[in-house]
């Protein structure tokens, strides 16, 4: 029998064997140690589970908060166990789960009926919004006997500007031949740009009178027209006599000096003073055609138009170009019809 000294001994235990070795055991776990933490982690996670429905009725977070309180003061008192959380826990997960699954649906339809809604609407819009429709332009643009014939609303409208602000019909006509052609909606070209991506036109000139923005404001601030649109011919013939009216203030024009009118309504008075446009030779090739354009348009209306040959003679207008301050030259209209003719002016 071996002594007790060669007995072997269990290193983890120190625990004499019986010729074996005896496993050591683990230690038993502390449950009070554990509690502790999986409760407050329980808690922390019902409080986020809960923080959705906080955000959709925010009454509801001093319920979740007095409610993980609550749990979690039991759980630190030893007297909630561990099971309560998990079904709690569960519980909540699923309610927040269904609550935002409905949210989603709603959502969803309310964004569906938005997009209906607005597709209607836009169709509605352009098929039964009251549009503005531009006429062509006349079919010959070098007789204005034709131009008063197939549209005889443009020229009242210019008959009207030209007894408005004093100036004579033919040239107000010439300078919307030169500047649009009588196009509604004419534009200058485009600078640069490639296929389908156009550049941006060259100036901001639009309608039948290619009156530029800041022009257009100042006409439309001076004579309080604040719905006049340049694509309106009624509009952009008024503002060209307008514009006629100041020029002839600032530079003492006559009506049918069709040239210095167009050099200044082009570039501008400022441009005009600065003498800038002798440096130009294609704009005064222009001026000079609206000149001759606007002599062939007086000529035309004399023969056509008996209120207009009245006016001529009644005037005593001059030649193109006459000395300044003759002819057509009053910003207030002075000289009216004779009685005779006064029945001639809603008909032309």
């Amino acid at each position: 029998m071996p002594s007790l000294s060669e007995r072997p001994i269990c290193a983890a235990t120190g625990i004499t064997g019986a010729g074996q070795d005896v496993p050591a055991a683990n230690p038993a776990p502390d449950a009070t140690g554990l509690a502790v933490p999986a409760s407050l982690a329980l808690s922390a996670l019902v409080a986020l589970s809960l923080l959705p429905l906080t955000l959709l009725a925010p009454g509801l977070l001093a319920f979740a908060l007095s409610l993980t309180g609550l749990l979690l003061a039991l759980a630190l008192a030893g007297l909630a166990p561990l099971a309560v959380f998990h079904a709690f826990l569960q519980f909540a997960e699923g309610l927040v789960g269904q609550i935002l699954l409905a949210a989603h649906h709603v959502l969803q339809r309310l964004f569906l009926l938005a997009l209906f809604a607005a597709l209607a609407g836009g169709v509605g819009y352009v098929a039964f919004m009251p549009r503005h429709t531009a006429l062509p332009p006349p079919s010959d643009q070098a007789d204005a006997c034709t131009i008063r014939e197939e549209r005889p609303d443009w020229y009242r409208a210019t008959r009207r500007a030209a007894r408005k602000w004093d100036v004579p019909p033919s040239t107000m006509l010439a300078i919307v031949w030169r500047e649009s052609s009588f196009r509604a909606q004419a534009r200058p070209p485009r600078r640069g740009g490639w296929w389908i991506f156009e550049g941006k036109p060259i100036s901001t000139a639009y309608g039948f009178s290619q009156a530029l923005d800041g022009t257009w404001g100042w006409y439309l601030d001076e004579t309080g027209a604040e719905d006049a649109r340049r694509d309106d011919y009624a509009h952009a013939i008024d503002f060209v006599g307008w514009y006629m009216d100041k020029s002839r203030d600032q530079f003492g024009f006559a009506g049918l000096d069709a040239r210095d009118h167009y050099l200044a309504y082009h570039q501008g008075h400022g441009g005009y003073r600065k003498g800038r446009w002798r440096r130009i030779g294609w704009l005064k090739k222009a001026a000079t055609a609206v000149d001759e354009r606007a002599m062939l348009y007086d000529a035309q209306l004399f023969d056509c138009d008996r209120l207009h040959a009245h006016e001529r003679m009644v005037g005593a207008t001059p030649p193109p170009r006459a000395n300044p301050f003759t002819g057509w030259k009053s910003p207030v209209p002075v000289r009216k019809p004779d009685p005779e003719f006064a029945s001639l002016t809603d008909s032309n």
